[in-house]
C-alpha cells in the first residue's frame, strides 16, 4: 500500500502538513457535538476524508474515516473509540508527512486545551475496555465470524452493536479483525481497490463438512481444469480445483468464464459436498484427486484484484437453494 513517502512532489507534502492543525479542529468540532448527543452532518467529514486521501493512506485507514461519514449520514451516534482513532490517525499522517519534509518534530509536545477537553470525554470509554480482557472480546469476535461467516467487516461491526453488553468501536473491530487474521483464527477476502473485507472462521479451525450450504472462502491458485470429469447436462458449466493453503476444493464457474492455470482467484461462494451436485453433473470416473467438496462462487477476484462476473442466477441455475443441506 502506498504511504505518504509515495507522494511524489514535496510542495503538496508541505500543503498538507500545514493543513493538518485545520483538519484536526474539524475533528474536535465532531468530538464536541458527539459528546453532548447533537447530530453531525456528514459534510463535516469531508476535510478529513480528503486530508488523509490526499496524503495517500493505506485503505483501512481511509475506509475508517468513510464508514463514520456513512454512519452520520445514516444519523448514528460516533463511538468515542472511533473519535480517538481518527485523532491518532491524523496525529500519525502529520508526523509523517513532516519526516517526509526532514523536518524535526519533538516528542511529547503538549496538546492544546481543547484536546485535553477531549481525553476527558475518551476517558469513560477508555475505562470501560478493562471490563471485559482483549482475549475474552477477541474469542467473542471469533464465535460471531464462525456464526455468521461470510460479513464484510461494516456489517459485522452493525450486528455486533446491537449486543449492548459487547461494546467495541469500529476501529476496535478492524484492528481485532488484523490481529486473528496474524493469528490465523479468521481469514478475510476482498480489500484491494475499494472492496469491502469478508470475514470468515479460518478454514484450518473448522470442519468443512458443518459449514455445508454456508459461505466459504476461496483464495488460492487454479491448479487444474477439471470440466471433463463431470458429465455436463441440463446446465453448461465448467470446473477447476483450487489448491489453496488448505485442503483443494473444485470450483464450479458459469459457462464461458475461463480461468487459467496458476491464476490467483480469491473470493467466496456456497460450500457443498462433490456427491450434491451430481444429480445435474454426473461424475464420469470419481472425484478429482479425491476432493469432496465444491464452491459456487458469488463474488469473485482474479489476478491483480479484478472483478469476475458471476451471475446472479448461477447458483439457481444448478438447482441451488438457500440454506444448510445437512
Amino acid at each position: 500500500m502506498k504511504r505518504v513517502h509515495d507522494l511524489r512532489a514535496p510542495l503538496k507534502a508541505s500543503e498538507l502538513a500545514e493543513d493538518a492543525p485545520n483538519v484536526r479542529h474539524h475533528l474536535l468540532s465532531i468530538a464536541k457535538h458527539a459528546f453532548q448527543d447533537q447530530r453531525v452532518g456528514p459534510e463535516r467529514w469531508e476535510p478529513i476524508l480528503r486530508f488523509v486521501e490526499e496524503a495517500e493512506r493505506p485503505e483501512d485507514e481511509i475506509g475508517l474515516v468513510q464508514h463514520l461519514q456513512n454512519e452520520t449520514e445514516r444519523g448514528r451516534n460516533i463511538d468515542e473509540g472511533d473519535i480517538e482513532a481518527v485523532f491518532e490517525l491524523i496525529d500519525r499522517t502529520s508526523r509523517d508527512l513532516r519526516s517526509l519534509l526532514q523536518e524535526r518534530v519533538q516528542p511529547g509536545v503538549a496538546r492544546d486545551d481543547e484536546w485535553a477537553e477531549v481525553e476527558a470525554g475518551l476517558e469513560e470509554y477508555i475505562s470501560s475496555q478493562t471490563q471485559e480482557t482483549k482475549t475474552a472480546r477477541m474469542a467473542k469476535v471469533t464465535e460471531f465470524v464462525e456464526q455468521n461467516p461470510g460479513l464484510y467487516i461494516q456489517k459485522l461491526h452493525n450486528r455486533l452493536r446491537k449486543d449492548a453488553s459487547f461494546r467495541i468501536s469500529y476501529s476496535g473491530l478492524l484492528n481485532y479483525v488484523n490481529e486473528l487474521e496474524e493469528h490465523g483464527e479468521v481469514l478475510t477476502v476482498g480489500g484491494p481497490k475499494g472492496h469491502p473485507r469478508f470475514c470468515f472462521p479460518h478454514p484450518s479451525k473448522i470442519d468443512r463438512t458443518s459449514y455445508f450450504g454456508r459461505k466459504y472462502p476461496v483464495s488460492g491458485t487454479i491448479e487444474e481444469d477439471v470440466t471433463s470429469y463431470f458429465e455436463w447436462r441440463s446446465v453448461f458449466a465448467s470446473a477447476y480445483v483450487v489448491n489453496p493453503q488448505f485442503d483443494p476444493l473444485v470450483l464450479v464457474m458459469p459457462d464461458g468464464v475461463d480461468l487459467h492455470q496458476s491464476e490467483r482467484v480469491e473470493g467466496f461462494g456456497k460450500l457443498e459436498s462433490i456427491s450434491w451436485i451430481e444429480d445435474k453433473l454426473p461424475l464420469r470416473d470419481g472425484p478429482p484427486d479425491g476432493i469432496n467438496e465444491l464452491v459456487l462462487p458469488e463474488l469473485l477476484h482474479g489476478e491483480n484484484g479484478e472483478g469476475i462476473e458471476i451471475p446472479e442466477t448461477f447458483q439457481a441455475s444448478l438447482g441451488y437453494r438457500e440454506g444448510p443441506t445437512q
